[in-house]
């Protein structure tokens, strides 16, 4: 696994890479998880709920990748 932490930004990047170095064909299924928090830890940890209500995930199929960010306030 490669994780990547911008020095600017609050943007982390993981990558995963699987060899298989078998002559048989495998099927491997990943699954990966991640709680995505856009807000100071003290106020995440007093209202964890609230602060996910805001989080909008966008996927990008060119670069493979999810992009999570704030929603805009109405």
């Amino acid at each position: 696994m490669e994780i990547v932490v911008s020095a600017e930004d609050n943007a982390e990047v993981r990558r995963i890479s699987l060899t298989n170095t078998s002559a048989r064909m495998s099927e491997i299924e990943l699954t990966s998880y991640a709680e995505v928090v856009l807000n100071a830890p003290q106020a995440d940890a007093a209202h964890p709920a609230f602060s996910s209500l805001f989080i909008e995930t966008e996927f990008f199929a060119a670069e493979n990748a999810l992009l999570a960010h704030r929603r805009r306030r109405l």
